[in-house]
């Protein structure tokens, strides 16, 4: 069963909901009201196994040591080095890593409300519908409450989907697959949305399908490479 929303509605919404704003009005607001509601959940949460691990493996990256040398773990990269992104802060700070490091996984949770915000704008054509999409998912418990607790590898994995999806709405096929590959960095299970990317991004004619076969190979590929690259 399909269901269909007439866009009439939202963009008629829109104009009496809200006076005229800037740019980036509305979408600092969002990042303002997600940095308090996810505050309220505290930085002194349980370090979980999971947590410990990346907490530490950002110390060796911290230092030059490349990934899985000092420290190996079977999912994705990126976590741990944003973990040394905190670290790195925590020296430059003279801070304690223990809340540097959820701090950065924090500032990404926050951003993601801001990308929420952003594609339910673009998708429905309205600030109405991505306030509404916004405040929603401000509400997740589940995402919320590590965003503060811990290093957590799926707060910036939502964020990267997020931004691909938006993309992706946007027909801005090369930077969607480049979040999407950052995505994939962060937990081997993401690599499900890549194809459903990829597949979505090509089911327009059944005439320009063969023809651009060719030229969609070259581009992911080179868009995984460079992701690759930049890891390196």
């Amino acid at each position: 069963m399909m269901c269909f929303v007439k866009k009439g509605n939202l963009a008629s919404a829109s104009k009496l909901g809200f006076p005229p704003l800037g740019k980036l009005s509305l979408p600092l607001v969002i990042l303002v009201l997600a940095a308090l509601v996810y505050s309220m959940y505290g930085f002194e949460g349980v370090l979980l196994r999971n947590y410990s691990i990346y907490l530490y493996s950002g110390h060796p990256l911290a230092e030059g040591a490349p990934p899985y040398v000092s420290v190996f773990d079977h999912k994705g990269p990126l976590p741990p080095m944003l973990a040394g992104v905190g670290v790195m802060l925590s020296k430059w700070l003279s801070w304690d890593d223990i809340y540097t490091v959820p701090l950065v996984f924090f500032a990404t949770g926050c951003l993601t409300v801001v990308a929420v915000y952003l594609l339910g704008k673009n998708v429905f054509r309205s600030q109405v519908a991505g306030l509404f999409a916004a405040l929603t998912f401000l509400g997740f418990y589940g995402y919320a409450q590590p965003a503060t607790s811990g290093p957590e590898p799926k707060t910036p994995m939502v964020l990267f989907q997020t931004l691909s999806l938006l993309l992706a709405t946007q027909k801005r096929w090369f930077w969607a697959r480049f979040f999407d590959s950052l995505a994939f960095w962060c937990g081997s299970p993401w690599e499900f949305f890549g194809g459903g990317l990829r597949s979505s991004r090509y089911a327009v004619s059944r005439r320009t399908i063969w023809r651009r076969v060719s030229r969609f190979g070259r581009n992911n590929d080179a868009t995984s490479s460079r992701s690759s690259i930049l890891l390196l």
